[in-house]
């Protein structure tokens, strides 16, 4: 019996206590990157804060503007609405500092650089004034990246649950059979039935994390290249009335790539220059990015034209996107089901019943002749 118990309670703080450590570890690793200043190459959505969004933060911005309220009344006024605690009480302060309105964004802007609502709302801002047509583009580039996330939820829902039931069954069974079978628990009064037990759940703990990770990271609509942030960052600006070099320089705050186009044009070299990096990346989507604005800008195209033929190449990139993280989960995940989940599953069912039979072997002797 107090093997039993002992079992029992092993498993459960097993259980319980696992993917918090693995928890505790990712916080970790992740603050010291962040510490260290190391870019991360995943866009990261911000979550929801109470009421706050950033489609409805952008929407309030526009109707506010459409009425004549100036930028700094109308962002004090639906300051609420936007995501990212610390953003947003910094840029509340710098506004009550009565600094100008494009350097307060401008700084929130370099302090969380990978805050896209700061970023497209500093690319809707002309001259101190937010135009209302750059905002409801930037809705609809809100909405179109959490309609993506949506339908990668929808369409892993299957594997996840799947996954799930054959992380959670092992643990059930053994529950289940420790509670119902005398002779399952007399098993557990011998050691080694005992650590293999408790390796199994903790192999099977490991194996969820994992799946948990493929998930997220699947799940989550990161941006697979710095194409497509700087090609959203363009299309907004060009809505609020810049140029094509001016809505190019403000690339300086979305990444790496857009901030060194942005010294190149502030340094005076031409446009055909200050593009060349995006031409000479492996990824298509760049050279056809530098191919479009070098032409329109020489021909003296339209650029809401360039800038619509743009958007098509990034929404066309996102749904590859999409479509290849979905293909490719369902390979991901026989990983940790083959390594662990599988594994776990043997240790913790299979084992013991082997060495029930085992245990319960007895040798009769010949009795002696009196």
């Amino acid at each position: 019996m107090f093997s039993y118990v002992l079992f029992t309670t092993s498993a459960l703080c097993v259980w319980c206590i696992t993917p918090r450590v693995f928890r505790l570890t990712d916080r970790t690793y992740t603050r010291r990157r962040l510490l260290r200043q190391q870019p991360l190459l995943s866009f990261q959505k911000n979550k929801p804060e109470g009421s706050a969004s950033p489609q409805l933060f952008f929407e309030s911005i526009a109707r506010a503007t459409r009425s004549n309220v100036s930028a700094r009344d109308a962002l004090l006024t639906h300051l609420h609405l936007l995501p990212g605690h610390s953003t947003r009480a910094q840029l509340q302060q710098d506004l009550n500092s009565h600094s100008h309105v494009d350097e307060a964004i401008q700084r929130a802007c370099h302090s969380d650089k990978h805050n896209e609502t700061m970023q497209l709302l500093s690319s809707s801002l002309s001259h101190g004034v937010f135009i209302p047509d750059a905002l409801d583009h930037a809705v609809s580039i809100t909405r179109a990246n959490i309609r993506g996330a949506q339908t990668l939820q929808v369409a892993t829902a299957h594997m996840r649950t799947t996954v799930r039931i054959l992380s959670i069954l092992p643990i059930v069974i053994v529950i289940f059979t420790a509670i119902t079978s005398a002779r399952f628990r007399s098993t557990l009064q011998s050691p080694a039935v005992v650590l293999l037990l408790i390796i199994g759940i903790g192999i099977n703990r490991m194996g969820a994390w994992w799946v948990s990770r493929l998930v997220v990271s699947a799940t989550t609509l990161n941006k697979h290249n710095e194409i497509v942030p700087l090609i959203e960052q363009f299309t907004v600006s060009v809505r609020a009335g810049l140029t094509i070099p001016e809505a190019c320089s403000r690339w300086h705050t979305v990444n790496q790539l857009g901030s060194h186009v942005s010294q190149q044009l502030l340094s005076g070299n031409p446009l055909a220059t200050a593009l060349q990096p995006l031409a000479d990346m492996q990824d298509p989507l760049g050279a056809v990015v530098a191919d479009t604005l070098i032409a329109a800008y020489k021909d003296g195209q339209p650029i809401r034209e360039a800038a619509h033929v743009l958007a098509t190449e990034a929404r066309n990139s996102q749904r590859h996107v999409v479509e290849t993280r979905v293909q490719q989960l369902s390979t991901k995940l026989s990983l940790p089901v083959v390594f662990c989940i599988l594994p776990s599953f043997v240790l913790l069912t299979i084992v013991p019943l082997v060495f029930s039979p085992m245990l319960h072997v007895g040798v009769s002797l010949p009795s002696h002749p009196n």
